[in-house]
């Protein structure tokens, strides 16, 4: 969005809502996010994160949380709340969002496992390029995706943790059957389930402040 500002032709214009958004993020992220440090000494294994989406009847995502050095497996799987999905531009069944239910879990996922990820490197895997792509590159071209990309970025930095995304197929990943609200495989594997909070919720839904077409 600020390249787009930066090349917009004309003496003067008025900011678009889209870009008065941005520019109240960048102001927010570079207020609280710190140098990046390159560690010298040994670092910890990484923490493994699968995370996964689905939509098919309604929009389910999950994820996996695997820390070898602590012991830790954890999981959780849940609906996103139809407001949630209808921000991202789901309306009754017709408009596709795989895309933000490919990143959203991301989102959760740095936020509940917050104190688990602090100042950790992280291995986090998902099963789309779109999705991948996008948390590489801190930009999608889709405005939800876009900001759900921003919320993620704004979480790593809170957490000071070093990520390396990466894709591997749906059969592949462990977060696929949270996705889906399947539990099995994950519990015979001792996983421990925990809660998407309200305000994870919150986090993953486009403001709307000015009409629901801003975000289309």
């Amino acid at each position: 969005m600020l390249r787009d500002l930066a090349s917009a032709k004309g003496p003067e214009r008025r900011l678009k809502e889209n870009e008065r958004i941005a520019l109240a993020w960048w102001r927010e992220y570079l207020s609280g996010a710190e140098p990046r440090r390159v560690r010298l000494e040994p670092e910890l294994p990484p923490v493994l994160l699968l995370t996964d989406g689905a939509v098919e009847d309604c929009v389910t995502v999950g994820a996996v949380l695997d820390d070898r050095t602590t012991g830790v497996l954890e999981f959780f799987g849940a609906r996103v709340p139809d407001t949630v999905a209808a921000s991202w531009g789901r309306r009754c069944g017709r408009e596709q969002v795989i895309g933000q239910a490919e990143i959203a879990p991301l989102v959760l996922a740095a936020r509940i496992w917050e104190d688990r990820l602090r100042g950790r490197q992280v291995i986090a895997v998902v099963d789309n390029d779109s999705a991948r792509d996008a948390a590489v590159r801190g930009y999608s071209p889709s405005l939800p995706s876009a900001f759900l990309v921003a919320a993620l970025w704004q979480a790593l930095a809170r957490a000071k943790t070093d990520v390396w995304f990466d894709r591997v197929p749906g059969a592949s990943n462990l977060a696929d059957g949270p996705s889906r609200l399947d539990y099995e495989l994950v519990r015979e594997l001792g996983a421990v389930q925990v809660q998407v909070r309200e305000s994870d919720w919150v986090a993953v839904a486009p403001p709307r402040e000015k009409g629901e077409e801003q975000w289309q």
